[in-house]
């Protein structure tokens, strides 16, 4: 009589466990078609974050035709790619912001070198990728790089194409991106890797080869602003470990 009560209460509870089963089911399948068909969902507006050099205008650009999609079946990695194809963009996240808005946040490249060509200036980042083409880069905190080849000037594309000259580029960028305004170099001449030459207005900066830059940049700053030493024309030679060498030349 037991095992028959047991065998009643065990078919009661899978019967149970069905039903809900079941409902849950429907439930899901109900929530899936409401919040993937419902207009409530349709995509209304989109916001951009991060841009300082390109304007946020040329993002929505790229991805206002996903206005009025379900934001819930949008293809976020086809959006990010489509973003991600304008050079001066390092990364994309987008992010929802309502029920119906996307907020998209852009990290930008953060130029600093540049070689010129006739009228044309051509910003390139630390790894000789060509991210910008402009008239004119008054009030940008660029520094020009001279003696190097450069072929293929199209955006997007590497634009130097000599590792040992990237390398260099790679090492001297953090310390070249943090210019201070009263040491800020204004060009770097990379014709001979063994005797890379720095120019800051009438001082000429003798570093040698790229071996110890950190050590060497800080020596220049310190002499530089060394206000005993003052010297506003001349050379500052670093290419010595230890031993720098300072000649100031008359006003």
């Amino acid at each position: 009589m037991n095992e028959v009560k047991e065998y009643i209460k065990i078919k009661k509870k899978k019967k149970v466990r069905k039903k809900i089963f079941m409902i849950s089911t429907v439930v899901l399948i109900i929530l899936i078609v409401f919040f993937t068909k419902s207009p409530l969902f349709n995509l209304k507006t989109i916001t951009v974050e991060g841009t300082s050099n390109i304007s946020a205008e040329s993002v929505l650009e790229t991805v206002n035709n996903r206005i009025g999609k379900n934001i819930f079946i949008l293809n976020r990695n086809k959006m990010i790619k489509d973003i991600l194809s304008e050079p001066y963009f390092l990364s994309a996240k987008i992010r929802m912001s309502g029920i119906n808005s996307l907020n998209i946040i852009v990290t930008e490249e953060s130029p600093v070198f540049y070689t010129k060509d006739d009228s044309s200036y051509y910003i390139f980042n630390d790894k000789g990728v060509l991210i910008e083409i402009a008239n004119n880069i008054e009030g940008r905190n660029l520094v020009e790089i001279t003696g190097v080849a450069t072929d293929d000037l199209q955006l997007g594309n590497k634009i130097i194409n000599n590792e040992h000259i990237i390398e260099t580029l790679e090492i001297m960028y953090p310390y070249i991106a943090e210019n201070k305004e009263s040491i800020k170099f204004d060009r770097f001449d990379l014709s001979k890797l063994y005797d890379i030459k720095g120019y800051m207005g009438k001082i000429e900066v003798f570093f040698g080869e790229i071996t110890d830059f950190h050590e060497k940049i800080n020596d220049v700053y310190n002499i530089i602003l060394n206000g005993n030493v003052g010297i506003t024309n001349g050379y500052i030679d670093v290419s010595i470990k230890n031993m720098p060498v300072i000649k100031k030349n008359e006003e």
